[in-house]
């Protein structure tokens, strides 16, 4: 946190808090009431900007001791960029999720956390020191694996279900004006994973093995690899 400048709260306020950006509803307003209401309180927004700037990512490394039973949390985050292209990223998380579904010694979960500016993609972990450390390592072999290349045709199967099933879902009028921001048509076109290659997928987990890491963990801290070790094992 000490990182972050009162600049750069600023101009985040300035690029995220726009007009459209905002979403208002209400209870017992006519319309013109209503509209006589959000154009005063728009009022105080930035100007909608026509480039939306990509979220200021800092990677580092965080470590708060806990008794939680001898157990570490641990998370492993990588930057994610704005737009379609954060798409990659969803599919990387499907095709790492059927690789790590029989951990007998611990958890280890991909994570992917999108963003109108950005998101992060990571693994979370859960174990003792020693096994926490081997999944981390487990987590990184997998991905340069992925890097050098792997089918993804199944999980772009349950890609596309996912999206389809959403549509049918609580949150399709959010999803629907994601699909508008990032100038999406259509909901079909929501759907459509054609431009989504092993390829892409390849370049997005070569993307987060590039970049600099994040590395949380919280509870058994002592022992568990530090953000150098991290990176070497990037390598």
């Amino acid at each position: 946190m000490n990182k972050i400048s009162g600049e750069d709260v600023l101009a985040f306020r300035h690029q995220n808090f726009t007009r459209n950006n905002v979403v208002v509803t209400s209870n017992g307003l006519s319309a013109d009431e209503l509209s006589e209401v959000v154009n005063k309180t728009l009022g105080y927004f930035s100007p909608d900007q026509k480039v939306r700037a990509q979220a200021t990512y800092v990677g580092g490394e965080a470590k708060a001791k806990a008794d939680l039973d001898g157990l570490s949390h641990v998370a492993v985050a990588f930057p994610v960029p704005a737009g379609f292209s954060s798409d990659a990223y969803s599919l990387l998380q499907l095709v790492l999720e059927s690789k790590f579904t029989n951990q007998s010694n611990g958890i280890l979960k991909p994570f992917l956390t999108k963003y109108s500016s950005g998101g992060l993609f990571g693994f979370y972990i859960l174990g003792q020191t020693a096994d926490a450390n081997n999944l981390v390592q487990t987590a990184i072999t997998e991905l340069k694996a992925v890097a050098k290349g792997v089918n993804v045709d199944a999980a772009k199967r349950k890609f596309t279900l996912n999206n389809e099933l959403a549509l049918d879902g609580d949150n399709v009028n959010s999803l629907l004006l994601n699909n508008i921001v990032y100038n999406a048509s259509s909901a079909n076109q929501f759907s459509d994973n054609s431009f989504l290659t092993a390829s892409a997928v390849g370049q997005a987990a070569s993307n987060a093995l590039k970049s600099n890491p994040t590395i949380a963990v919280l509870g058994k801290t002592s022992g568990i690899i530090t953000l150098d070790g991290l990176k070497k094992l990037m390598v």
